[in-house]
């Protein structure tokens, strides 16, 4: 269950924000990938500006999902973001060059991910390492924001489930889990694609 405090506070910095950049891990994963492209679906819903951004080059297995062509290796340079969302990253130093380059005073993190070794390193921080896969937080999250899970955000977030689990075959995978997926193919995933 996720504290009802945390996600008001989360609710209250989204609505305060202009431009939010989202970031990810470098060396990024189909966790790390789908996680992003939801956030900015999510966002989109909210009708928040934002920029994706991942250090590394993307795997090309990815180049099905929805909106992989917003994600860029840079932030655009003549905007100004009033917040910084990482996602799947246990430390700042895993954001890479692209986040650490940022003018100061760096704008305020929001930090989700379910790495059991996250330092934390947000004004707010959401870290469930009982779940499977940051896309099994966000799935949580989301709803709970206001968010409809749409057919994109499905498709990213069961890919990021599936990915993460190695098709749902490790140790962290958990009812909460399956019953995630199961809600994500009734949303529009196809299970198929992404396998």
């Amino acid at each position: 269950m996720m504290d009802p405090q945390t996600v008001a506070a989360i609710a209250e910095v989204l609505d305060r924000s202009d431009r939010v950049l989202v970031a990810t891990h470098i060396q990024p994963d189909g966790d790390a990938i789908s996680s992003l492209l939801a956030t900015g679906f999510a966002l989109e819903q909210l009708n928040i500006s934002f920029d994706l951004v991942c250090d590394d080059k993307l795997p090309l297995r990815f180049n099905f999902l929805p909106n992989i062509n917003l994600i860029r290796t840079t932030p655009p340079r003549d905007v100004n973001h009033d917040l910084l969302i990482a996602l799947d990253a246990a430390d700042e130093m895993r954001l890479g060059q692209a986040c650490a380059d940022l003018d100061h005073p760096k704008p305020p993190i929001i930090n989700i991910d379910h790495h059991v070794t996250n330092t934390n390193y947000g004004i707010i921080n959401i870290i469930d390492s009982q779940a499977s896969s940051t896309t099994e937080v966000l799935h949580q999250l989301f709803p709970l924001l206001g968010v409809d899970i749409n057919a994109d955000i499905a498709q990213c977030l069961l890919t990021g489930l599936i990915t993460d689990t190695l098709n749902f075959s490790t140790s962290s995978v958990s009812s909460t889990t399956l019953k995630a997926a199961a809600s994500l193919v009734d949303a529009g995933a196809n299970l198929f694609e992404i396998s």
